[in-house]
């Protein structure tokens, strides 16, 4: 494990605690995380409105547009892997040497599924494969709750069936992922995730709300110039039981100082197919 100070994309902030480093003036990770919060809310939805250029080519490259369109500004890395291998307390994300390879196939094993054919109990048991891979991937350095979850929306967009995030909330969506890498097993299982979503998938929508008022409520909040974005952090939504706008752009609100990097993961390269039990 390397300490948290030989981490490239982390810095320290005005208050002695590590933060990303990053292009948007933000000098502590309080204010970064509120500035992140609310260009990502409004980013999402123009991704949803078609109103940014993201090429649905269904591959890797429409990830990192996805992400270089949510964190564009802000980081000078976005929509760029991670050239360091990083951990999450005892879950070792894809190391880096594999991650071209490994989330290459991750987004080819999602976008091969016939959603659109899929009844509910099939869309369930898609979704926790899928987003089981996507998740040991882990391509970025920071955003990739956030990035994976629009991604999962495009590439599943032609189901009959959408993932109801309002009851989730971060604490449980973070422990079914690290259920699925748990060390001394094998290969990763799409099961904990599958027990997660049992209950939160609900038929699509024809007219679902492009900005629910919790947002609009969060970007009000936030609608401030940077110097007094601390303070708002005082009254900042808990990011531990929010449960409906976070999942779609931030049941991560990661400022991944959470997440550490690691020089010796024992990890196997394994494509997705062998990684699922």
């Amino acid at each position: 494990m390397t300490a948290w100070f030989d981490d490239p994309y982390v810095q320290d902030g005005d208050d002695g605690e590590p933060m990303m480093r990053n292009l948007a003036g933000a000098s502590n990770s309080a204010d970064l995380t509120l500035m992140e919060y609310r260009q990502t809310m409004l980013r999402a939805v123009e991704i949803q409105l078609g109103l940014a250029d993201i090429p649905q080519t269904r591959d890797v490259d429409q990830w990192k547009a996805i992400h270089g369109h949510l964190f564009g500004g802000l980081y000078g890395w976005a929509g760029q892997f991670r050239t360091i291998n990083i951990a999450k307390g005892d879950v070792v994300f894809c190391p880096a040497e594999y991650l071209e390879t490994f989330t290459w196939q991750a987004v080819a094993s999602t976008a091969g599924f016939p959603w659109a054919d899929l009844g509910r109990d099939q869309y369930l048991e898609a979704a926790a494969h899928s987003l089981t891979v996507l998740n040991a991937a882990h391509p970025f350095p920071e955003g990739n709750g956030r990035s994976t979850r629009v991604l999962f929306s495009q590439l599943a967009g032609d189901a009959d069936w959408t993932i109801d995030y309002r009851t989730m909330t971060r604490k449980r969506w973070e422990s079914a992922f690290r259920e699925t890498m748990a060390r001394g097993r094998p290969h990763l299982s799409p099961e904990p995730v599958r027990r997660l979503l049992a209950t939160v998938i609900e038929p699509m929508p024809g007219d679902a709300e492009t900005m629910p008022d919790r947002m609009r409520r969060v970007l009000d909040m936030t609608a401030m110039v940077p110097h007094r974005l601390s303070t708002a952090a005082e009254t900042a939504p808990d990011h531990e039981t929010e449960t409906e706008t976070e999942t779609e752009t931030e049941t991560e609100t990661e400022t991944e100082t959470e997440i550490s990097i690691v020089t010796d993961p024992d990890w196997s390269p394994e494509p997705p197919a062998s990684q699922l039990e």
